[in-house]
């Protein structure tokens, strides 16, 4: 079972996720992942890459 919660990595996801009026959290609708992601702040806060 997975989580994403953007505090976790603060600074990293440029889109932030809204719970609607009935606590429905809608999918992200552009394209590649369905938000935008700041990579300088991505790589910061990476421990470890693994390249195959």
């Amino acid at each position: 079972m997975g989580r994403w919660f953007e505090g976790s990595y603060p600074g990293v996801y440029l889109d932030v996720i809204q719970v609607d009026k009935e606590g429905y959290v809608h999918a992200p609708i552009k394209p590649g992942l369905g938000f935008e992601i700041n990579f300088t702040e991505a790589k910061r806060v990476t421990l470890e890459t693994i390249r195959i």
